[in-house]
């Protein structure tokens, strides 16, 4: 699995658990979170839409309350102006000659039979707190709180002129406890009064009826409400933008309504607005049937939505939890799928062909999950590792024995040449009859027969091969006499080596070849070293040396030669000493060395060393 990082660099996951459990989290991870996502926008628009629609609704719940009160007092006045008493009253008795007898008795047996049926509706529906009937001359009929007849100035009630400029339609003002007439005065009442023209068959003009009621029981609905809802705000406001409701507050709704004015709000819509102090709000409005009065519906958004506040919150747990719940289970679902494998992949280490010899049939039976296809690989790597141990057993042996033939072969070219001239010399000594050199000499050449007749391929010890060396120095001082002289100096401790056979002699051959160029006396010295980490050999001569160019061909050669590569064709004559390094190699690989020098005055040494650590 790979994530894609902020320096532009892939991060690959090594390990087949690592990559499932990336695998399995991220498509989990990813799905639940773009589920959720989609969900939790669903849910948080169909809420959000709820709000609106609950705070439009009741907008249209207030409304429609202020419709029936509206209604109420409406209908009660059309009642009144259409009531057949009323208009015969105005007909035949308010129309009558002031001041005569006859006039004031019946006006006021009419007027208390008006004032008596007007009574009886309040009483029965109570569609308003109190009813006024005024004709144009000024006099009033009330009844309700106010029982009786009064004269009044007409033209002084702050509705006249509106009333009178609609010609019958019907008016609504506000009216405070000073400009009533003989009714409680409790401080702070206000009354909503509903005014009217109402005029005769011939459609003169007659009279205004007046219908009053406690605006606390016209906005009963609102106050409810609001006493349920200290933070909900309702306003009212007529055609002419005077604020009804709140009535007894300042005009914080005329604020409002310039602002559905000025930005052409619909109503039956909601928007943000922010109120006179910057605070964001959620406004509605609506207006009522027949009057064109704004009722605006004002709530603090964040109060409105603090239930989708809460709601995120939550949801954000949630998913969260949620999410660290997919996580684990993803670690231990990666976990299970990948035990068996890592259970197998440990058999199979253990497994190793060429660490143990074989395997018992039930390895190969043996199951190690409970996944038939991990079963069936165990049981297969089994099987081919068996198979593999075989082959590579074979292989090795095969190598072992080409080695062995190739270690005899080159120790076969080591022909001991001196061999053949020491027979000849037999022959020469017997004819000068030399019996006792010739005795000593038989001896010496007897026991190199049988020393190189061995052809160990393991190798032989140090000792045997400087006895083999020492026998061969004795010949040549038979044959050199004085002109020879040799000297040895073995440590002790280095009799128990191994070596390959016919490395020592073959040097002492080599000098004595070409290092006898010179005038005698000739002299040869063996030296060995032994130290905790290595031990060498040096064979040092007073001959004329080597060149330099052949000295750096042997060393360079004694670095790159390869033990495993073909055997060349090696002679005595000018390869021994390649024959020596090859054969040591074969044996000690890269722990062996091999060291030529020339010396200042004369002669040369060949070392070869072992490194033991």
């Amino acid at each position: 699995m790979c994530w894609w990082c902020p320096n532009m660099k892939w991060i690959r996951f090594k390990t087949l658990q690592k990559r499932l459990f990336a695998y399995y989290s991220i498509f989990f991870v990813t799905l639940l979170t773009a589920i959720a996502a989609i969900l939790f926008f669903f849910y948080h628009n169909v809420t959000r839409e709820n709000i609106i629609n609950n705070q439009i609704q009741l907008n249209h719940a207030i409304t429609n309350s202020i419709n029936q009160e509206l209604d109420t007092l409406n209908n009660f006045s059309m009642n009144l102006v259409y009531s057949n008493m009323v208009r015969e009253h105005f007909k035949e008795k308010l129309s009558k000659a002031p001041n005569s007898p006859e006039s004031y008795q019946d006006e006021f047996s009419e007027v208390t039979t008006l004032i008596d049926v007007i009574l009886a509706v309040i009483s029965s529906s109570q569609p308003a707190k109190q009813a006024n009937i005024y004709d144009l001359n000024g006099k009033m009929v009330g009844a309700g709180e106010f029982n009786g007849q009064i004269i009044v100035n007409l033209k002084d009630r702050a509705w006249y002129e509106e009333t009178m400029a609609l010609h019958g339609n019907k008016y609504v003002s506000l009216l405070d406890n000073n400009q009533l007439f003989l009714m409680s005065r409790s401080e702070g009442k206000k009354h909503l009064a509903l005014t009217r023209v109402f005029k005769n068959q011939n459609y003169v003009n007659q009279g205004i009826v007046e219908i009053l009621q406690d605006a606390d029981r016209f906005f009963r609905y609102p106050n409810e409400l609001r006493s349920q809802n200290p933070n909900l705000e309702i306003y009212v406001l007529n055609q002419n933008n005077q604020q009804f409701y709140p009535y007894s507050e300042e005009s914080t709704g005329q604020y409002y309504s310039n602002l559905i004015s000025k930005h052409d709000f619909q109503d039956n819509q909601s928007y943000d607005v922010h109120d006179p102090q910057g605070t964001l709000k959620l406004l509605s409005y609506s207006t009522t049937d027949e009057m064109n009065w704004k009722v605006i519906v004002v709530q603090e958004k964040l109060d409105v939505f603090a239930y989708l506040s809460q709601l995120q919150k939550i949801f954000i747990i949630l998913l969260a939890s949620t999410l660290f719940v997919i996580l684990i289970i993803s670690y231990f679902v990666s976990k299970r799928v990948t035990k068996p494998l890592e259970y197998l992949r440990l058999k199979i280490r253990d497994l190793n062909p060429l660490d143990r010899p074989n395997y018992p049939p039930e390895i190969a039976e043996q199951t190690i999950s409970s996944i038939e296809e991990i079963d069936s690989l165990h049981s297969t790597f089994v099987s081919m590792s068996e198979k593999l141990r075989k082959s590579i057993n074979d292989v090795v042996q095969a190598r072992e024995k080409e080695m062995d033939a190739k270690f005899l072969a080159l120790q076969a070219q080591m022909n001991p040449h001196f061999l053949y001239n020491n027979l000849a010399n037999i022959s020469v000594m017997a004819e000068e009859g030399m019996n006792k050199q010739i005795v000593k000499l038989s001896e010496n050449m007897s026991f190199m027969l049988r020393y190189i007749s061995q052809m160990n391929k393991k190798g032989v010890k140090l000792k045997e091969e400087m006895d083999y060396t020492l026998r061969y120095l004795e010949c040549m001082d038979i044959r050199y006499e004085e002109n020879l002289d040799y000297y040895i100096d073995i440590p002790n401790e280095m009799d128990s080596i191994k070596i390959p056979m016919l490395i020592v002699q073959p040097l002492v051959e080599n000098s004595i070849k070409h290092g006898f160029h010179i005038e005698p006396p000739w002299h040869i010295e063996i030296t060995g070293k032994y130290e905790k980490d290595f031990w060498e050999i040096t064979v040092r001569d007073n001959g004329p040396g080597f060149e330099p160019l052949v000295i750096k061909s042997l060393e360079d050669l004694s670095i790159s030669m390869d033990a495993n590569e073909d055997i060349p064709d090696l002679h005595i004559d000018g390869m021994g000493i390649k024959n020596i390094l090859l054969r040591i190699k074969m044996m000690y690989r890269d722990q062996s060395y091999l060291h030529i020098q020339n010396h200042e005055k004369r002669g040369a040494s060949i070392t070869i060393g072992v490194r033991t650590q």
